[in-house]
């Protein structure tokens, strides 16, 4: 290994000079690793030691007939940590992460962007497949050497953030970087005080350049977060509830923790968000964050009205809580959220921010434990009723169409279940309670399908709006989420069936995906 040390602009003496001087210099140190393979050449690992970052390269070299050495290049790095901030890489752009995780280091785990090499060596180099490196620790003890060296440069309060957000996601070297360049001082602060406004710019920084750059300047400018948030909020006010969604984004971007992805920022739930609901804690804060997502988008399927309000409001005060028993039931959080719909949709029993958690899925276990859904019952007309028995052979209104035909892609088979007793075998042969659906069947409010798609069954539940069918919800075995495989053959049949309706009422014929065993009967007037 050769290191140096020369200033800029001529030579002087190292040990003599001040510790601004030396800092001022152009630190230079290099490292050497290569293996020889016979008719192949010579592999070769080089590396820069700068005082703002690193530079590596690895090549082959052939020595050609003339005696001139041929490199042939395969990777390259050059990283600045310092500023001007630099990340280039030869093969893929994977940013800094471990750098800032002190665990990791402490164990010298190499960062994933310094990496490739070792990938490369071993499985990606076409010329040098099957052989065997000579001493691959050598290989590794270089690149660590580099990251050894890229932390001592790291500029500790941008590094002390950046370690506050989660690993493996690209938000590390953003917030690095950001307050890397900001001589301000006000992105670190941001990034503790706000870390929402700062995930938010990196999430939009394609889609809304413009924005992301007046956020970030208002950041740097010291603007209240007020008004930060009040601009942030914009980009969501838009359409019918402009004034309510936007509200209800600048609640999330304002208590939005480190860990909370970009991509689950940008997505807005329809209500039900109370503030003091936003636990601090950086891993219930990305619970809250998921459950409230995961939930809205069953509740929206499954729920309506004032019954949809009611449950989302439920969900903003027990998130954290409900993810936790999830969690330790070994089941998904979808998998809990839409047995709880079930059981308020069968039962009327729709909880609020009041009820409590274990009450309700003690409720809703014992009602599916005993499997009083497969109990065919029309609800009571008047409070005081009774609830009258459901016949086996009663047919389900097939809504504003007359039938639905049995639909083939293949050997993939999705059919309609026109009866109360189709209904009720469903339940028994999927394990879950679509049964409990078959007073709303009879009314027309929603239609329920069997598929089998490359072997899976799944049910399907489908309703109609101003004429319009609309895919609520695919369900697997015990209520488990269909494989994607199966989901997009189910949504070729959705398009199929809206094509195929479109078409009847036109007196067109539709090209459709798959093919229905008869013509669909046009839309009712």
């Amino acid at each position: 290994m050769e290191c140096g040390t020369r200033p800029a602009g001529g030579t002087a003496n190292a040990r003599n000079m001040s510790p601004d001087a030396v800092h001022g210099m152009e630190t230079r140190c290099e490292r050497q690793w290569s293996v020889n393979f016979e008719f192949q050449g010579t592999l070769v690992l080089e590396a820069e030691l700068l005082n703002v970052g690193a530079r590596a390269r690895l090549f082959r070299t052939t020595p050609s007939i003339d005696g001139i050495t041929n490199r042939r290049p395969l990777w390259f790095l050059t990283v600045n940590v310092r500023p001007p901030l630099v990340m280039r890489s030869g093969l893929m752009r994977q940013l800094p992460d471990l750098l800032f995780d002190k665990d990791a280091v402490r164990h010298d785990s190499l960062d994933s962007f310094l990496r490739a090499p070792m990938s490369l060596i071993r499985f990606d180099n076409p010329d040098i497949k099957g052989s065997k490196l000579a001493d691959p620790e050598e290989v590794t003890s270089s690149l660590l050497e580099i990251q050894r060296h890229l932390i001592t440069l790291l500029l500790p309060v941008a590094a002390e953030t950046a370690a506050l957000f989660p690993s493996g996601s690209s938000m590390r070297w953003w917030i690095y970087e950001l307050i890397a360049n900001d001589e301000s001082g006000r992105m670190a602060q941001m990034a503790k005080v706000c870390p929402g406004v700062l995930i938010l710019a990196m999430a939009i920084q394609a889609s809304h350049p413009a924005k992301m750059s007046e956020l970030l300047d208002m950041t740097a400018a010291g603007v209240k977060l007020g008004k930060i948030l009040d601009t942030a909020s914009e980009i969501f006010a838009t359409g019918p509830k402009a004034s309510e969604l936007g509200q209800i984004q600048r609640i999330r971007i304002a208590r939005a923790g480190p860990f909370v992805p970009p991509s689950l920022l940008m997505s807005v739930p329809d209500g039900g968000i109370v503030p003091e609901d936003i636990p601090d804690d950086p891993k219930d804060n990305l619970a809250w964050f998921k459950a409230q997502i995961i939930a809205e988008e069953r509740a929206n399927n499954l729920l309506a009205g004032p019954c949809l309000k009611s449950f989302m409001a439920f969900i903003s005060r027990h998130a954290v809580e409900l993810w936790r028993i999830a969690k330790t039931a070994r089941m998904s959080f979808e998998q809990l959220i839409t047995q709880l719909c079930d059981y308020a949709r069968a039962t009327d029993r729709y909880p609020g921010r009041t009820t409590s958690p274990e009450k309700l899925l003690q409720e809703s276990r014992q009602w599916h434990d005993r499997q009083e859904y497969l109990r065919l019952r029309m609800p009571p007309e008047r409070r005081g009723e009774a609830s009258r028995e459901i016949s086996p052979e009663q047919p389900l209104d097939p809504g504003p169409i007359g039938a639905f035909q049995t639909w083939k892609l293949g050997e993939d088979v999705i059919r309609f279940l026109p009866t109360a007793g189709d209904l009720l075998e469903e339940s028994r042969r999927m394990h879950h309670c679509v049964a409990s659906y078959a007073s709303k069947a009879i009314q027309g409010n929603t239609h329920i399908f069997h598929a089998e798609i490359a072997g899976e069954p799944s049910t399907i539940e489908l309703s109609f709006s101003n004429g319009k069918p609309t895919l609520r919800q695919a369900a697997g075995i015990k209520n488990k989420k269909p494989r994607e495989e199966a989901m997009n053959t189910i949504k070729l049949w959705f398009e199929d069936l809206f094509m195929a309706l479109m078409a009847s009422t036109r007196g067109t014929t539709p090209r459709l995906n798959g093919q229905f065993e008869g013509p669909l009967t046009a839309l009712k007037s």
